[in-house]
C-alpha cells in the first residue's frame, strides 16, 4: 500500500485530450497528484509556476516535440523526471531520449501495471537524487548556485586563485563580491594568511589615501581588498598600482567595482590613473534576476539554514511563494534574498512558508487587485524597516540590499 503522505505531483503532456485524459484517470486512481498540459509550451507555462516530481509526455506533438520539451526541461527543471511514451518507439529514438537525459521510456501500448511500474522508477529515481543533493546545492568555492552565469563566476574565480594576480570583481550591490573575493583568497596559496577588507565607500576621500597606506603592510602575504575601488584618486590608487605589480610577500590586491564599470573598461574609458585595471584579473557576478531558478535553490538553502540555527526542520516553500520569489527582480540581490528569507523563518511558526509570510516585496508580486493597495511611500517604508531589521540595524549593509548609499538611506529613515 503507497505510504500516506502527499501524492507525487505528475504532470502529463499530449496533444490529444483523450489521451490525457485516460492518463490521468488511470494515475489519479493509483494516488498520484496528476496535472495535464496540451502540449509543449503549455507545459512550460505550467512549469514555471509549479513544481513537479515527474513529467510524462508524447514524443511525436506538433510545433514542438516531446524531445525538444525534454531538452527544455532538462535545461531549466534538472530536478524534475521525465518519461517519454511514444507509439512509433524505435531504438534509435529511444537511445536519443536516454541521452537527452529521459529516465523513462514506454511504447505503446501499455497496461496500467507497465505505467505505474515505470513512474514508480522514474520517481524513485527522483527521491534519491534529492536525497544526496538535500543538504548539498550546487555550489563551488562555497558558493551556492549552478546557473550558466555563476558558472562563468566560478571558473573567473578558479583562474584568479591559481595566478594570484590582482583581480577585480564586477557586479552589483549584494551580488556577494566580498564573499567571492574571500573565497579566491582561500583557494589560493595565500589561504592562513589576512583577508583585510576596506570600504572605500565610507571613508573621505581626503583620507583614502593614508588608509589604503595604512591598510597595505597589514595584509603583507595576505590579501587586502578594496570594495569599490572605483573611488580611488591617482594619490591613493599608486600604493596600490605598486602593490599589484609586486611579489608573493606583498598585499594581493583583490578589488571591487559596480556593473557600470565593465562597460568603461570596454570601451577603455577609464580614468586615467585606473587604466591598468584593464590588464588585471576580472570576475563578473551576475545580478539574482539573471540567475533562473539559483533564486529558488537560494531560498531553499538559507531557509534551511535559518531554519537549522533555530532548531527546527527545514520548511517547505509553497507553490504561490516559489513562483513569487521567481517572479521578484531581487534590486537588492542575494543580500535581500537572504535577508527575507532569514525573516520569514525567524516569524513563521509553521513547517512551510507562503508568500504571506515574506516581508513586503514578495506580497506585491501577482496580478493587478490580487493584493491590497497602499500608498508607494508605504509601501517603500516598510521595505526599508523589514531589510534594517533583517541585517539587526546594520545602515552599511541595508543601503547595500537596497542600492542605495547611506545618505539616502539616512534621508529615506528621516
Amino acid at each position: 500500500m503507497r505510504a500516506k503522505t502527499r501524492p507525487d505531483r505528475i504532470l502529463l503532456v499530449d496533444d490529444s485530450p483523450d489521451t490525457l485524459e485516460v492518463l490521468a484517470r488511470n494515475l489519479s486512481g493509483r494516488g498520484f497528484e496528476v496535472h495535464t498540459a496540451l502540449g509543449a509550451r503549455a507545459a512550460m507555462e505550467f512549469l514555471a509556476a509549479h513544481d513537479a516530481g515527474l513529467l510524462i509526455t508524447d514524443v511525436k506533438m506538433p510545433g514542438m516535440s516531446g524531445m525538444d520539451l525534454l531538452r527544455l526541461v532538462r535545461g531549466e527543471h534538472p530536478d524534475i523526471q521525465v518519461m517519454m511514451i511514444t507509439g512509433y518507439a524505435t531504438i534509435e529514438s529511444a537511445v536519443e531520449a536516454v541521452k537527452e537525459g529521459a529516465e523513462e521510456y514506454l511504447a505503446k501500448p501499455f497496461t496500467g501495471d507497465e505505467l505505474l511500474a515505470a513512474v514508480d522508477r522514474a520517481l524513485g529515481k527522483g527521491r534519491a537524487m534529492k536525497a544526496l543533493t538535500a543538504r548539498t546545492p550546487p555550489q563551488r568555492f562555497g558558493l551556492v548556485g549552478g546557473s550558466e552565469g555563476m558558472r562563468r563566476a566560478f571558473d573567473a574565480m578558479e583562474r584568479a586563485a591559481a595566478s594570484g594576480a590582482p583581480t577585480l570583481l564586477l557586479g552589483e550591490p549584494g551580488t556577494g563580491r566580498e564573499a567571492a573575493a574571500r573565497a579566491v583568497h582561500q583557494a589560493s596559496p595565500r589561504e592562513g594568511q589576512v583577508f583585510l577588507p576596506l570600504n572605500c565607500e565610507t571613508i573621505p576621500p581626503g583620507q583614502l589615501a593614508g588608509e589604503v597606506l595604512r591598510a597595505l603592510p597589514l595584509a603583507q602575504g595576505g590579501s587586502l581588498y578594496l570594495r569599490a575601488i572605483e573611488r580611488l584618486s591617482a594619490e591613493a590608487f599608486g600604493p596600490v598600482i605598486e602593490a599589484a605589480g609586486g611579489g608573493g610577500g606583498t598585499a594581493r590586491i583583490l578589488a571591487s567595482a559596480g556593473p557600470d564599470f565593465s562597460s568603461l573598461i570596454d570601451r577603455s574609458l577609464l580614468p586615467r590613473h585606473l587604466a591598468s585595471l584593464r590588464e588585471w584579473e576580472t570576475i563578473a557576478l551576475p545580478p539574482l534576476r539573471e540567475r533562473g531558478s539559483d533564486v529558488l535553490i537560494l531560498a531553499e538553502h538559507w531557509a534551511a539554514e535559518e531554519a537549522h540555527s533555530l532548531g527546527r526542520p527545514a520548511p517547505a516553500l509553497s507553490d504561490a511563494l516559489r513562483q513569487a520569489l521567481r517572479a521578484y527582480p531581487w534590486p537588492g540581490n542575494v543580500g535581500e534574498l537572504r535577508s527575507v528569507l532569514s525573516k520569514a523563518v525567524r516569524e513563521c511558526a509553521s513547517d512551510a512558508l507562503d508568500v504571506r509570510d515574506a516581508i513586503p516585496p514578495l506580497r506585491f508580486v501577482g496580478p493587478p487587485g490580487s493584493h491590497p493597495v497602499k500608498p508607494l511611500a508605504a509601501v517603500e517604508a516598510d521595505y526599508i524597516r523589514d531589510v534594517l531589521a533583517g541585517v539587526d540595524g546594520n545602515k552599511s549593509r541595508a543601503a547595500e540590499i537596497l542600492g542605495i548609499d547611506r545618505k539616502t538611506l539616512r534621508e529615506k529613515l528621516k
